[in-house]
Order: C-alpha cells, then structure tokens, then sequence
C-alpha cells in the first residue's frame, strides 16, 4: 500500500483578475492537392471579381530581408512598410494607384515619412490618403472608412491596386489589413483574417492586445450583418403585408358593390368613396327603372 504525499505542490496565489484565454492564430494548411492556395468569394457584390484567390505560401519562402519589401495579400491589395511607399519604382512597377499609412499622430518622423509618401505618389498621379492612429481605439475607429476606401477605389475602375503600409509594415497596416479581409471576404472572420495576413507577411506582429483588437472588430462587423440583415426581413415583410391589406380592401369594394348595387340608398359613405361609388350605380339603376 502506498503512502500518502506528505507536501502537494501548487502555483502561487494572486488576487488580480483572471486573463481572457489565449487566440491561437494557427499556420496555414496545406490543401487536398498539396497548394498553399485558397478561393474565398468576397462578399461584396461590386468586387472586381467574385472570388478572390488567395496564395497562403508565402511564410514558406520567407526570408528576414522580406520584411522591407512588401507582400501581396490578394490581387488587388498588398501589405508593407513605409519605405516602399516612398519608392517610386516600386509603385509604378506594382502597379499601385492608392497608398493608405498609418502613424501615430504624437511622431513628427512618422508625419514627414508620410508627407514624402504623399508628395511622390502626387508626382505620378497615385492617390494616397494618411490615418492617424495613436491608439487600438483609434485603429478600429478607422477601420471602416479603411474598407470604404478602397472598395470605393476598387470599383471605379479595373485593374487597380492597394498599398497598406506603416513604419515597419507589422502593426497598424496589418490589423488594418486583417480589418478589410474580415469585410471583404465570406466566411472570414478574426483568425482566419490574420492567418492570411500572417501566410503572406510572416513578420506581421499579431499580439494578444492586437488579436483582442481584431476580434472587437469581427463582433462589430458580426452585428451589423445582423442588423442589416433584419431590417431586410422587416422590410419584406411590411411590402407582403402592404399587398395583402390591399387584396382585402379591393375585396371590400366589391363586396359593397355587390351588396347595395342594386339598392337606392347606402347606410353611409365614408371617406375613401368606395362607399359612394356602389351608391352612384345604384342611383344610375333607379334612374333606368324610372325611364
């Protein structure tokens, strides 16, 4: 028979409150013909095309000096650091026709790198637009006008394409990136989006504040799908109840016609005149008995 333990061990005790459990963001998976590849439709109906193919093999030929050029997340979207947004050649050779950075408002470096981003693409007729956000609250604040922006850019003409940068291409373009993928894509929601990003950019910084970030944001887009989707719903149904209150009323004129078109008089008439036109035929039918 074995002796009980004399001593059991145990961790330390603490009187903070308990951490919200880990997002796991996992690697990419390989699909059933052995390519990093996936096709995910997007969800908006006026996107360039209905599905977008998205390569997840990029991480595999990462190399560290990748983390100074930037990568293509989807054909018509691609993630980098600032320094390629001030690089002319790599702009017109990429084809991009809207820069969107990101700098915190409190840096005056990250506001003349952003000036100079402004001023070469100006130079050859690229729009660029600069978001300050300091903080996570600014951040999601301008996700959505993020995916305004370019949807926007998108749909007016063919062929166009968006570069996300920040002062190293891992933080604020990156979630917003992860935004614009969550909004753009079906059935994409906060760990698939930065999956994606993180299969194309490896050095994406995806930090358990940024992954709370992002999962905010998913919960966001969530209600408002929802929303949208009731007042649809409501919306139809008010129209199919508008049609059939009409059914019924066409169904009492011809009732009331029925029953005092052939009578001299009417108990009464009311204000839509339904009423009053039974009574004007059944006066047209007096009128013919008397002749």
């Amino acid at each position: 028979m074995m002796a009980s333990p004399r001593s059991y061990t145990a961790t330390s005790s603490s009187t903070r409150l308990p951490s919200p459990p880990r997002i796991a963001v996992p690697s990419p998976i390989i699909d059933s013909a052995g390519r990093l590849t996936t096709s995910i439709p997007y969800a908006f109906p006026h996107s360039p095309n209905n599905t977008a193919q998205v390569s997840t093999s990029g991480s595999l030929d990462w190399k560290y000096s990748s983390r100074h050029t930037a990568q293509q997340l989807l054909p018509t979207l691609m993630l980098g650091p600032t320094r390629v947004a001030k690089d002319a050649t790599f702009l017109l050779s990429n084809s991009i026709t809207l820069t969107i950075g990101f700098r915190p408002s409190d840096e005056p470096y990250a506001r003349a790198a952003h000036e100079a981003v402004s001023r070469i693409c100006a130079a050859h007729n690229i729009a660029s637009l600069s978001i300050s956000a300091s903080s996570h609250q600014d951040l999601i604040h301008e996700f959505p006008r993020v995916t305004r922006e370019i949807q926007s850019h998108l749909s007016a003409a063919p062929d166009r394409v968006v570069l996300l940068h920040c002062e190293n291409g891992n933080e604020r373009s990156a979630c917003a990136a992860a935004a614009y993928l969550i909004s753009a894509l079906q059935d994409t929601d906060h760990v698939r989006a930065m999956t994606l990003v993180q299969s194309q950019r490896f050095s994406a910084n995806f930090d358990e504040d940024r992954k709370r970030l992002m999962q905010s944001y998913w919960d966001i887009v969530q209600a408002e799908r929802a929303v949208k989707g009731s007042v649809g719903g409501a919306k139809r149904a008010r129209a199919e109840m508008d049609v059939d209150s009409g059914a019924d009323e066409e169904d009492v004129d011809m009732d009331d016609v029925e029953r005092f078109g052939g009578r001299s008089f009417v108990p009464f008439v009311d204000a839509a005149g339904s009423i009053g036109t039974a009574l004007e035929g059944a006066q047209q039918t007096a009128a013919g008995a008397t002749q």
